[in-house]
């Protein structure tokens, strides 16, 4: 998010363009306070959040990590106090690690860190995860049905 924000301002200050304040609403950045906040988002996000856009989903829902990693590991019956223990784990606790781990990512409301730390992972072993599995989602079809059938049975 750091980095494409970053190539944002550079790409618009080489051509000359001005910042936008659709482009920050769009990408998730409101500065200001809580009811600064709230007014634009009632004012400029849709009450239909596009599904792409982690950002929009996130500000009409507020997530709790404990709560959704607890019903998705149930879900799965997996325990994931085994992920913070164990050295090494299984390919089948790896596999439901991973579905954790990138179903909280994909919610788009919690940082790297705070993933990690729920599942006993550095933040960039959650962002080292979640890129093997956004690469190869569409060949791994357990991994896919499996995640699908979380997020059916979690609102998300």
């Amino acid at each position: 998010k750091d980095l494409n924000l970053a190539y944002r301002i550079k790409v618009q200050r080489y051509a000359g363009e001005e910042k936008k304040i659709a482009e920050d609403i769009q990408l998730g950045l409101v500065v200001g306070t809580k009811n600064f906040a709230k007014y634009i988002k009632n004012k400029f996000i849709p009450e239909c959040p596009d599904e792409e856009i982690p950002q929009q989903r996130t500000t009409n829902e507020e997530y709790n990590i404990t709560g959704l990693l607890n019903s998705a590991s149930m879900i799965i019956g997996c325990d994931v106090e085994v992920f913070k223990k164990a050295g090494r784990i299984s390919q089948k606790d790896k596999m439901n690690r991973d579905l954790l781990v990138y179903l909280l990512w994909k919610t788009g409301a919690f940082s790297n860190k705070e993933i990690g730390s729920c599942l006993g992972m550095s933040y960039s072993g959650v962002s080292r995860r979640v890129g093997i599995r956004i690469k190869n989602i569409k060949k791994d079809k357990e991994f896919k049905q499996q995640f699908d059938r979380i997020k059916s049975l979690i609102k998300m």
